[in-house]
């Protein structure tokens, strides 16, 4: 799981892909960091996750606004996973600012993971991630950034208007309303469209937003944020159709909404694992009640109906197991707030923000390279995976 940093200003030529297990000279991760000093405006970076997009990249890299009222930077991270094409090369003429590339395809939320902990290495107040298939629109960048530099948001996404046939087939937009309803009536997300990788995140956001599933980040991250009490809010932004190849998450529709679904389920259990596990007994419990009450009318009348009698024992067993085991499961989610809590800690540190360190750093000097996040980061991409 080789990592190799390439900025665009030290780049001579294009560089050939990487293959698998390859290496070429690049600059130590966490070498050059930019400086956390007071500065006008914000600085955005833009992570793009890739994978033998090098019929689109350029043209995705070359629409990016390198200019937003009140950002003061603007600059662009591609994440190469693995492709074997001229993806990384393509992205380089078109201006690309970093490529942080793996050796091997990793998937998209280590991806995910890796272009945002080397930006805010890089000092990013914000975080836009957006797709190098072309299906999103840079030019609409301003609309999501917008409600974060004013302060009224911590996490923005791009809902596409799920009711314009252009944007999608019908059974992928049904499948997406549908999930959308249900992240919003049980997972309290109050968004239109969760599955939209075009989003905005704030500095804050990203240090309590950790993902640890292997397949996708969409979900996780917005669960996370609701259980966080994070600000989030959303702007219609119409999705581009694909121009070139289709889409690799979706090319299986059930596979995407079992892996999903799986995802969505594993990530609220971790979010509140007593209240699911309570729920259950709850109504275990009821039905063994209702069995004790149908033995008891049963044999006042003279009947014996010893199965009524078992099926309640049986029922009052598993209520109460649900009980213990929503219980326990309650105090490893609370080793897992813990965890979290010191990975927050770990990337400010890493980050260099101002008052993360037991010792304060002089202002403007440059930020401090702490690798052990970055390794935490990949052990819980290894548990959750």
């Amino acid at each position: 799981m080789e990592v190799q940093i390439v900025s665009n200003q030290d780049a001579a030529q294009p560089s050939p892909p990487a293959a698998s297990g390859g290496s070429t000279s690049a600059p130590a991760l966490g070498d050059a960091k930019p400086q956390r000093a007071s500065r006008p405006g914000h600085r955005v970076v833009v992570v793009i996750p890739a994978l033998n997009e090098q019929d689109t990249i350029g043209r995705v890299i070359s629409q990016v606004p390198r200019a937003l009222a009140g950002v003061s930077r603007v600059e662009v991270i591609l994440v190469d996973d693995g492709s074997n094409d001229l993806t990384t090369d393509r992205a380089l003429a078109a201006g690309v600012d970093h490529v942080v590339r793996h050796s091997g395809n990793r998937g998209l939320a280590a991806a995910f993971n890796r272009g945002t902990t080397e930006a805010l290495a890089r000092g990013a107040d914000i975080i836009v991630t957006l797709d190098a298939d072309g299906q999103h629109d840079p030019s609409a960048m301003p609309l999501l950034v917008g409600p974060i530099v004013e302060g009224t948001a911590d996490l923005v996404v791009a809902a596409r208007p799920l009711d314009d046939p252009t944007q999608g087939s019908a059974v992928r937009r049904a499948g997406n309303r549908i999930g959308s309803a249900i992240a919003q009536r049980f997972l309290n997300v109050p968004l239109s469209d969760v599955t939209s990788g075009y989003r905005a995140f704030s500095r804050e956001a990203l240090m309590h937003v950790h993902v640890s599933a292997g397949f996708t980040y969409t979900l996780e991250t917005l669960v996370q944020a609701a259980s966080k009490r994070l600000r989030m809010t959303e702007v219609i932004v119409p999705a581009h159709r694909r121009s070139v190849g289709t889409s690799r998450m979706t090319h299986s529709i059930l596979r995407y909404v079992g892996r999903t679904g799986n995802q969505a389920f594993r990530t609220s259990l971790h979010t509140n694992p007593l209240a699911l596990f309570g729920r259950l007994a709850a109504a275990v419990a009821v039905a063994a009640v209702l069995m004790i009450a149908y033995f008891i009318s049963a044999y006042a009348v003279g009947g014996q109906h010893l199965p009524a009698l078992l099926a309640a024992v049986l029922l009052a067993g598993c209520s109460a197991a649900l009980l213990v085991c929503g219980l326990i499961a309650d105090g490893i989610c609370a080793s897992r707030r813990l965890t979290e809590d010191i990975l927050a800690r770990v990337k400010r540190l890493e980050a260099g923000d101002a008052g993360a360190a037991a010792t304060p750093r002089q202002l403007g000097s440059p930020a401090p390279s702490y690798p052990a996040a970055r390794a935490l980061v990949d052990v819980m991409e290894v548990i959750g995976g």
